[in-house]
């Protein structure tokens, strides 16, 4: 597969989760520029991937493709209505399902690695979660949580470490803000998925993970 296939492959996964996430509403004329927006940032990302980070091949880049595709519509959604759809992430979920087949033949000799690195990761990520959960009650959303798996399942251990981090760091700062201004209180709940894309979205710019 050319790695440059990734990239309009990755628009169209783009349009498909935001088309799969809002066709039940009517989105208004700011929702389709977001959705422009992000696929031309999705577009960018993925070039700068290809440009000065030349040892990642194609599944590699369209893996990242595909989660920031999940998560810039996760964002879109969480915040207008705190709401993560379940169609969402099963969508993310074959996304990578998909790719199995083609890892298969085209990375044979590193797939089980590949595979057990996702699966360690969408498992401690589930693990955290839930004792987030347990800890303090109502801190994590479900939709956060099963977000946050596929993110382990298409990012991997190398991949999420950097994500998690990022988007913990911009949360932190954020929230402070706004408890300090006053805009938000203790009680109060902030869409935690345009964190994630953002986080995201600069771990992959800053380390091609």
């Amino acid at each position: 597969m050319n790695v440059l296939i990734t990239v309009p492959l990755a628009i169209v996964l783009n349009v498909l989760c935001f088309w799969v996430s809002t066709r039940e509403e009517v989105v208004e004329k700011r929702g389709r520029i977001y959705e422009a927006i992000t696929s031309f940032a999705i577009a960018g990302i993925l070039l700068f991937m290809i440009l000065f980070y030349k040892n990642q091949n194609a599944v590699f880049v369209l893996k990242r493709g595909m989660v920031l595709a999940v998560l810039t519509t996760a964002a879109y959604t969480d915040f207008k209505a705190m709401k993560i759809p379940n169609k969402l992430v099963l969508l993310g979920l074959l996304y990578r399902a998909v790719l199995l087949p083609v890892e298969f033949i085209m990375q044979t000799q590193y797939l089980k690695s590949v595979l057990l690195s996702e699966i360690i990761a969408a498992g401690a990520l589930l693990v955290i979660c839930l004792l987030c959960r347990l800890v303090m009650h109502g801190s994590l959303g479900y939709g956060d949580m099963k977000l946050m798996v596929v993110m382990g399942l298409l990012l991997g251990l190398d991949g999420i470490i950097g994500a998690m981090l990022n988007s913990l760091l911009i949360t932190f700062i954020v929230a402070v803000y706004l408890m300090i201004s006053k805009k938000k209180t203790k009680k109060d709940v902030i869409p935690f998925a345009p964190f994630l894309a953002i986080g995201t979205c600069i771990s992959i710019i800053l380390t091609g993970m």
